[in-house]
């Protein structure tokens, strides 16, 4: 930003140097010398920025792909204990709805989310004999009743509901648990837990399976091993 400043400076200089030394009758000892001076300056600092610009561009580069691979296997860690924790207790093929924490107009996070999702359940489940039916988000922000809206039309052909961003507060009054038998349920939790919350669905069988991450542990609960 400095550099850019500078540069509008040394240009303002180039021109007042130029109509008050220079031109015309207005001609001084010190206007060409401080136009040659000042338009140097411009092509050094143009040069400079032109050198440095790939670099930087590079660097940016590379510090965004070192944080997308880093969220790539932190959320391939939690999709890979989410699909342990349901593993022998899902239909073959299931068919899945996920939630998430990225609106469902998703853009270029979803290139991110997707594969590692993809990649840690079959591995947790241990096939990949399974199917996505749809997903929404952000879960965090929804309540029961706007995810049983959210789940409306896909309620028939749901097997498996996973959600990488926590789940309504009021979870058992969501529609899926009118169905017979209720699709299994497993949950994420990136930032931490109630964990009371998280022990009370497992028991009721709300949800079979909670990932809990918390002071940089990631931690698999089920019915076998509670909070």
């Amino acid at each position: 930003m400095l550099a850019w400043l500078v540069l509008i400076v040394l240009l303002v200089g180039v021109l007042w140097a130029y109509f008050k030394g220079v031109r015309g009758e207005n001609k001084k000892p010190w206007g060409k010398p401080l136009v040659a001076a000042c338009a140097l300056c411009v092509v050094i600092i143009v040069l400079g920025k032109a050198a440095c610009g790939p670099a930087a561009i590079r660097e940016n580069a590379a510090a965004l792909q070192g944080m997308n691979d880093l969220e790539r296997s932190f959320q391939a860690r939690l999709a890979q204990m989410a699909g342990k924790g349901l593993k022998g207790n899902v239909p073959t093929p299931a068919r899945i709805f996920f939630l998430g924490p990225m609106p469902t107009n998703m853009t270029g996070d979803w290139d991110v989310m997707w594969p590692a999702w993809e990649d840690g359940l079959s591995k947790g489940l241990g096939s990949k004999n399974w199917q996505s039916v749809g997903y929404a988000g952000p879960a965090s922000s929804m309540t029961a009743e706007e995810l049983s809206r959210v789940l409306k039309d896909h309620l028939k052909e749901i097997d498996v509901l996973i959600s990488f961003d926590g789940l309504p507060a009021d979870l058992q009054n969501a529609s899926i648990y009118a169905l017979k038998p209720p699709p299994k349920v497993a949950v994420c939790f990136p930032q931490g837990a109630d964990l009371d919350a998280v022990r009370g669905w497992l028991s009721g069988g709300f949800i079979q399976a909670a990932v809990v991450h918390e002071k940089g542990e990631s931690t698999l609960y089920t019915r076998d091993k509670m909070p």
